[in-house]
């Protein structure tokens, strides 16, 4: 990971002139959310991704990009990524209805899941910066505090395929692709080689709902190279023909930062 950021922060500095108007920063980590929600329609009570379908943990890869250009009236643009693709077989102890097809009990089903969302957010910031004092005789900063108020503009994409193993019935199927605005509201604060930080965006229409919340603290190990830890919650509930998909990925995500 950090061999080529290396290499893209020499290959900018021959052209710096450009590209510190919009002071990238890249991030590169893990997540390792838990799943959880469930999938209700008219013909069976809510069936849970956990309880009903077995799925438990996922590992994906996360990336973002952060631009904040110099020039007035521009965005700051942060965009962030990940994907998972995690698979369960189960045993069902109970007759349910998915993606238009009945399955029995004892019935043996493989479900499979691939997930991606994608988070434009669009912001302005106001910055209200500290002041210098002392403490036990020594001089120290009370830190810089920064809120950002924008527009999340968030673009997921996820499907379900359905096996039932007990049979030779045809594959189930229940995608969803959706594009959702919502109202963004984050808050960093920086005190020398630290930060932390919390973002959250929510809408809640009748069609689809979607929450996006994520919290951490970097450390900046050298300079322009941080180190972060944080947590990561998001969801959405949109309705697909009869299935009704409310699906929640939550965990802790540990990745490196750089500011070129």
């Amino acid at each position: 990971i950090i061999l080529p950021l290396l290499i893209l922060s020499s290959l900018f500095a021959a052209e710096d002139s450009w590209y510190k108007q919009i002071n990238p920063k890249v991030e590169l980590g893990m997540l390792s959310p838990k799943l959880g929600g469930d999938i209700s329609n008219v013909y069976s009570k809510e069936i849970g991704f956990a309880s009903d379908l077995g799925y438990v943990d996922a590992t994906s890869s996360y990336f973002s990009l952060e631009m904040r250009p110099t020039k007035k009236y521009v965005p700051n643009i942060y965009i962030n990524f990940f994907n998972l693709h995690e698979s369960s077989d189960m045993t069902l102890d109970r007759n349910i209805t998915l993606a238009e097809r009945d399955y029995s009990d004892s019935n043996n089903i493989s479900a499979d899941i691939e997930y991606y969302v994608i988070n434009v957010l669009l912001s302005d910031n106001l910055i209200l910066k500290g002041d210098a004092f002392s403490l036990f005789g020594k001089k120290t900063y009370s830190g810089d505090l920064e809120f950002s108020v924008g527009l999340d503009i968030k673009y997921i994409n996820w499907s379900m395929s359905i096996e039932n193993l007990s049979t030779t019935d045809d594959l189930g199927w229940i995608k969803v692709s959706e594009l959702i605005p919502l109202p963004y509201l984050g808050v960093k604060y920086y005190w020398y080689d630290l930060l932390i930080y919390a973002d959250v965006s929510a809408l809640s229409l009748r069609d689809a709902k979607s929450t996006y919340v994520q919290a951490g603290v970097d450390y900046r190990i050298v300079n322009g190279l941080s180190l972060s830890l944080g947590y990561v919650y998001e969801d959405f509930k949109i309705k697909e023909d009869d299935d009704t998909v409310n699906f929640e990925t939550d965990g802790v995500k540990a990745s490196f930062k750089y500011a070129f």
